[in-house]
Order: C-alpha cells, then structure tokens, then sequence
C-alpha cells in the first residue's frame, strides 16, 4: 500500500520499470551464452519468453498502482510471480543440462532449492489470500 501514491509509487515505477529492463538484458546475455551448449532449442527460447513475460509483468505491476487499476496491477503481479517461477524452474533445468565447467548440477541444485522456495512462497501466498477471502465472506454471512 506504501506504492499507490505519490512519490513512492513513482519511485516504485522507475525501480520496477529498470528493473525490468535490466532483467531482459540479462535474460538475452543468457540466451545467446546457452545458445551453443544447448541442443533442445524450444527450451533456451521457453526461458528466454517466460524471463521477458516476467520482466513485462514487473513494469505493469510497478507502473499500475493497486488503488488506481486493480485488474491491471493484478495481472502484473500474476505474469511476475507465476511466469517468473516457471522461469526461474526452466532456467534451473538448463543449468543442470548444459553443465558449465563441470559445476551444473552443484549450481542446477542451488537454483532448484530457491526455485522451490520460490514456489511454495507463492502457492502458500495464494492459498492464505484466498483463505482470507474465503474467511472474510463467510463473516459477513454471520
């Protein structure tokens, strides 16, 4: 709630906006350092969509406050979280497959332990907010 008005939520917006773009420069330096280790191209171009979704996700989530549009920050939020933990799954898949200087399986499980943490934040995250709702809906019954 800090973000939705003025200036924190155009302070919000420039760190959410650079983020992201920062993040698809990254994710563009991966793709092409994958590129040539990589048989199964449709995966290295999975990670790379699904980086670049996240990263979109992030600039609509910073940029559309909660108190101004809802829906849109909303969907922000989802393509960040969700994509971006599908992302973040996918990467951790190439890793332990491309296996860079003998080290992907030390690294690949290093990224599936905070990839794993990662998800089971958000699937907890989605349960307690829908609890909640569920929990506010039926004290209002009473």
């Amino acid at each position: 709630m800090a973000g939705n008005y003025p200036p924190a939520s155009c302070i919000l917006g420039q760190v959410m906006n650079l983020a992201g773009y920062g993040g698809v420069v990254l994710f563009c330096y991966r793709f092409f350092q994958v590129k040539p280790r990589l048989k199964e191209v449709w995966l290295n171009v999975s990670a790379l969509v699904a980086n670049c979704i996240n990263c979109f996700g992030m600039t609509l989530a910073g940029n559309f406050q909660y108190a101004a549009d809802p829906t849109i920050h909303n969907i922000g939020a989802w393509l960040s979280f969700v994509v971006g933990s599908v992302a973040c799954w996918l990467e951790t898949w190439i890793t332990i497959k491309i296996d860079i200087k003998n080290e992907g399986m030390k690294i690949g499980i290093i990224r599936a332990l905070l990839s794993g943490v990662i998800t089971i934040g958000m699937v907890l995250c989605i349960l307690l907010l829908s609890w909640k709702h569920y929990m506010s809906e039926t004290l209002n019954i009473i």
